[in-house]
């Protein structure tokens, strides 16, 4: 080698390497986090698989509700009494299935827009932080129009009574995150409060077959 050349070794200061190291421990976590949520979505869509054509046909009260919109309202089953509606369940910080759920529901509003008694109610699997102030948020960055498309809040233990016992979705939060693992299926309701139906809210024809049955119900 020829002279006055210097080869230098880069030693991290100590500090750099906990704070690399910490990087490191954050992101493992968290694609372990992003892992645990996919298989548990995942574990619930193969229980589902086998009965879902099933389900379409089910009839069966939808159960009696308070919550408030992302107005402030209140509503209660007796509010919707009368409309034919259907009903999916997502939250606002969702890393999961909520925004194609969401977008699902978007496209049922479209497909339903010259039913006048047609509503869409999106109820929070996360009422503890989906305020009606979030829901707000949340509903104008997706399109909802008001008065049609509702999102529902309430009290936490009401709500996710509702959802599990009275809509039969599944409801698990993840332990140290605040990821909530939920079924996506959405609910038909007629006009008396029965709910007439489930369809899987992640299938590319969801929108099409409910607002086909919202239609054919709309017309009872």
């Amino acid at each position: 080698m020829g002279e006055g050349v210097i080869f230098t070794r880069m030693i991290p200061a100590p500090g750099v390497i906990v704070k690399y190291g910490l990087a490191l421990g954050i992101a493992a976590a968290g694609v372990l986090l992003l892992v645990n949520l996919y298989a548990g979505y995942r574990h619930l869509q193969k229980a589902r698989t086998a009965s879902a054509a099933n389900l379409e046909g089910v009839r069966r009260p939808a159960p009696a509700f308070e919550a408030v919109d992302q107005e402030g309202r209140a509503v209660t089953l007796e509010t919707l009494r009368g409309k034919v509606w259907v009903a999916g369940f997502v939250f606002t910080n969702c890393q999961g299935p909520c925004p194609v759920i969401t977008r699902r529901m978007a496209e049922i509003q479209e497909r339903v827009r010259d039913l006048e008694n047609a509503r869409l109610v999106s109820l929070s699997v996360d009422p503890a932080r989906d305020t009606p102030e979030v829901l707000q948020d949340y509903a104008r960055r997706n399109g909802a129009e008001e008065g049609r498309w509702l999102f529902l809040t309430g009290e936490p233990e009401a709500i996710l009574r509702v959802v599990k016992e009275g809509f039969l979705t599944a409801v698990q939060p993840v332990e140290g995150s605040d990821q909530v693992i939920h079924g996506t299926m959405l609910a038909v309701v007629d006009a008396r409060g029965e709910i007439r139906g489930f369809f899987e809210g992640l299938a590319a024809d969801a929108p099409e077959r409910v607002a086909e049955r919202l239609r054919a119900l709309h017309g009872e």
